[in-house]
């Protein structure tokens, strides 16, 4: 497989053995946004369009002995003004969002032993590990939590102390990442 152009990703999620890392490979930009993709076949008329915005979350180290990161955002609106923009709902203060959104998250760790992974969401939260789900916080409602305990399921998500292992985190979208072909 041929490395995707960093500068525009496609319509395909898949496996790279070059760079050991699963990524999107054929969007296009959208209106001229930066960081903002659509499919070639993107239609606005149509009513549950996707815009691909790529991003990042600023996790912050909470504990250096143990290496703990953690990203926590009670007022999770970090698409507000973006893609379609704000969709005319407000929260509780009055203010307009855009509550209507995906998120996945592709990160790659080392595993040496002893890790936990914690997520807390709303709605569907699903977090694959080697391509396996490792975590499935399914179904709407209100904020849950769970925990991958990686030494209690290592056979299972096929890791091995001192590999670096992909993470796959998402959010509703249809099909959960690992299934995506195009």
């Amino acid at each position: 497989m041929a490395r995707p152009d960093p500068t525009r990703p496609s319509t395909t999620f898949a496996y790279d053995p070059v760079k050991n890392e699963w990524g999107w490979t054929g969007l296009v930009n959208y209106m001229g946004r930066p960081g903002e993709w659509v499919g070639p076949h993107h239609n606005d008329n149509y009513a549950m369009t996707n815009i691909i915005i790529y991003d990042s979350l600023p996790f912050r180290l909470i504990d250096t002995a143990r290496g703990m990161y953690q990203y926590n955002n009670q007022s999770f609106f970090l698409l507000d003004g973006k893609g379609y923009g704000d969709e005319g709902k407000r929260d509780g203060a009055g203010n307009l969002h855009n509550f209507s959104f995906t998120m996945e998250i592709h990160t790659t760790f080392t595993y040496y032993g002893g890790e936990v992974f914690r997520f807390t969401g709303d709605d569907d939260v699903w977090a694959f590990i080697n391509g396996q789900l490792a975590m499935d916080i399914g179904g709407v409602h209100s904020a849950r939590s769970d925990s991958i305990i990686l030494d209690n399921a290592a056979t299972k998500l096929n890791l091995v102390k001192g590999k670096r292992t992909r993470l796959i985190s998402s959010t509703p979208s249809g099909t959960p990442p690992h299934q995506r072909s195009g």
